[in-house]
């Protein structure tokens, strides 16, 4: 922890301490030094927002948006305040009142843009305003990648990796998968990987556009590198299986569907013998089918 600097004041002080245990994920350790450092005698504005920030972060939401409201009060012209307390509104599923403060965030100095633009999308996808949550996380990869060029070009050489980009074509991506725009919502995702950021649902969703898209073969790539991510996801297994038996591959699905069946985490997986009752009746198993279909009838019949 840094030395208090040559007259620095009591308060500056618990603010640079504050802000120390927050950056280290010390939430609560943060809270405490912004818990005093309201009490000071001046930069009561930052005090208070910092230590609504550290509530917002606890999820302390009525806590924290009675901190940026004094704050707001104190400082008008604060955009990180409007910009939390619209985030803190987002958490309390108060979407419109998230807007009107990302709205007045955007217009007051020097506006952390890319972080309100992903905020204000996230309510307006909320909100159902699909074009304007579209509109708002295209101008925040904008500014992103702008930022990347630069730094491309006094590096010489471009960063291939950057979270917060890939988290945004991911916000993207859904918001185009649920239009049913699945070409824009495939292109979105392989942004996403490219930049850094891989899970299950993302590959899930990548596979289930490029369904959409007519691109099997795709859809199959993905579902490839879901289990080598993850040699247990049960859900990987099935929808490959499918794929395989929508191929005509009856071999390959019947080995899925049997994996998934071993690993599914549930007890009820009728659903799954009778997709592989529909391959092995494809393959011409006829025994294997009747067997299938008898082990669905007797599980389902035992839930319901």
């Amino acid at each position: 922890m840094a030395s208090p600097a040559w007259g620095e004041t009591e308060q500056e002080r618990l603010l640079k301490f504050g802000d120390f245990y927050y950056k280290k994920n010390q939430i609560r350790k943060a809270l405490g030094y912004y818990d005093r450092a309201v009490k000071g005698a001046t930069l009561k504005d930052i005090a208070y927002f910092k230590r609504g920030m550290a509530h917002n972060m606890l999820d302390q939401l009525d806590a924290a948006l009675a901190d940026f409201n004094v704050a707001i009060r104190l400082n008008p012209t604060m955009s990180d305040a409007y910009a939390w307390r619209g985030e803190n509104y987002n958490d309390m599923g108060e979407f419109k009142k998230a807007v009107a403060d990302f709205n007045r965030a955007m217009k007051l100095p020097k506006p952390n843009r890319s972080l309100i633009l992903r905020r204000r999308c996230a309510a307006r996808t909320a909100l159902g305003n699909l074009d304007g949550a579209i509109a708002d996380a295209t101008r925040a990869i904008a500014i992103f990648e702008r930022r990347m060029a630069k730094r491309a070009t006094r590096a010489d050489q471009a960063p291939t990796k950057n979270i917060e980009l890939a988290k945004l074509y991911q916000l993207r991506g859904n918001i185009y998968f649920n239009r049913r725009e699945f070409t824009k919502a495939v292109a979105d995702f392989t942004s996403c990987i490219n930049y850094g950021f891989t899970s299950d649902q993302i590959l899930d969703l990548r596979a289930r556009a490029n369904v959409e898209d007519g691109k099997v073969d795709a859809a199959i790539a993905d579902y490839d590198l879901t289990l080598k991510l993850n040699p247990r996801d049960d859900n990987a297994y099935t929808e490959r299986g499918k794929l395989f038996l929508k191929l005509g591959k009856t071999d390959k699905a019947i080995a899925d569907l049997t994996r998934a069946i071993e690993l599914y985490p549930g007890e009820n997986t009728s659903r799954l013998y009778l997709l592989r009752a529909e391959a092995y009746k494809k393959k011409g198993d006829l025994r294997s089918e009747k067997a299938d279909l008898n082990k669905a009838s007797s599980i389902r019949k035992s839930f319901f």
